[in-house]
């Protein structure tokens, strides 16, 4: 009798415990969570080239990760480096420097999560790039189209996974009775 007594309290104490521990996870502010991007844009300008790509987003700690944008083409050329002087994410801009020199800007609504399309600056700098714009300006602006599927927070994974947790002392319950 003491010990289902114990058991009982002891099984509240922990039932409140992870209620009182997500309560205070849920109070924190809330903040932007990153956002996986592809993209694409095809005929670019006088050059005819085509872009495609993808990247991470974090607009709240102003970073893009896990970058893989390719142009093929009249030029070929990965662009698979962040640059933080060209980038703004909190604003939407998000700058890489390419294998060739080029710089690729791309400007993202804001929230990008929100957006469908985007619009983007291809700053010439390869003696490529510059040779197929027959002597144009070296920059060469167009648009494309992007979607952008938000990665779950790990607070959302937490939330989940006690909720999963909790199921197995129901489950055990019903089998021990069956």
């Amino acid at each position: 009798m003491i010990r289902n007594f114990i058991f009982t309290w002891t099984r509240r104490l922990a039932y409140v415990s992870v209620l009182a521990f997500l309560a205070a996870v849920g109070a924190q502010r809330a903040q932007a969570s990153p956002v996986v991007i592809n993209f694409s844009a095809g005929g670019i300008g006088t050059i005819g080239a085509d872009l495609s790509g993808s990247f991470v987003a974090d607009e709240f700690v102003g970073t893009a990760t896990n970058i893989s944008i390719t142009m093929s083409g009249a030029i070929n050329e990965t662009f698979d480096t962040f640059d933080t002087g060209l980038s703004n994410p909190p604003e939407g801009f998000f700058g890489f420097d390419g294998s060739l020199g080029d710089q690729l800007i791309l400007t993202l609504g804001v929230p990008v999560s929100g957006s469908t399309g985007f619009l983007a600056f291809l700053e010439c700098v390869s003696d490529q790039c510059i040779a197929d714009t027959n002597g144009g300006m070296p920059e060469i602006e167009f648009e494309g189209s992007l979607t952008a599927t938000p990665t779950p927070e790990p607070s959302s994974l937490l939330l989940f996974g006690t909720g999963l947790l909790g199921l197995g002392p129901l489950i055990r319950r019903r089998f021990a009775r069956g």
